[in-house]
This record gives C-alpha cells, structure tokens and sequence, in this order.
C-alpha cells in the first residue's frame, strides 16, 4: 500500500456510508485536527479520477469541516473483478459532474 495525500474534493462516500457517520466522532476527530494532532491515515481505493472509501469516513468528514483540502490516505488497490462491477457507478457519477442527466443511484 502506498500512503499519498489525497484531494478531499475528488473522494466519494457512499449515501448509505454517509447516513452512518456519527456527528460526535467527527466533531472528536475535528478537534484532534485543530489541536495539531494527526488521526490515523484514511484507506482509499482509486477508481480513475476519484478515490472512493475503504475505511475513514470520519476522519473525512472531520477534515472537511476543519477546512482541509488534503488527506493522508493509504491507497488500496482494487480486484479487476470489483473495478468491473463499479464501472457503471462511475460513469454515472461521470456524467453527473458533466451535468448530463442519468438515472438515479
């Protein structure tokens, strides 16, 4: 695994992934942030231009709320398997950011 900072503008969290994160640990995480100390590194998966959440919900979001641009992350690779059947999310999340109209996720 390589460990990389990654632009949090160009990582993905799932909607259900997002309806489980819990307000009190990201506002713990926040803090740790603004004290100076550093929480362990996110894990992230590379999927072309995008960097989609293995583990480090939390921490993502705490880094956006304290106003990070950037996030250590280690980077995991993906089974061809798996990339394969992630293919048609990406390009609906593709067409979305060229503002083309798709179905729903």
């Amino acid at each position: 695994m390589a460990t990389i900072w990654a632009p949090l503008a160009h990582i993905r969290i799932s909607t259900r992934g997002r309806r489980s994160i819990s307000a009190a640990k990201v506002e713990q995480f926040r803090q740790w942030l603004e004290q100076g100390r550093d929480p362990p590194p996110v894990r992230l998966a590379r999927l072309g231009d995008i960097y989609v959440v293995r583990d480090g919900r939390h921490r993502i979001a705490a880094a956006l709320a304290a106003g990070h641009v950037l996030i250590e992350a280690e980077l995991q690779r993906i089974a061809a398997m798996a990339r394969a059947a992630l293919l048609p999310l990406l390009e609906l999340i593709a067409d979305r950011r060229r503002g083309t109209p798709g179905t729903k996720l």
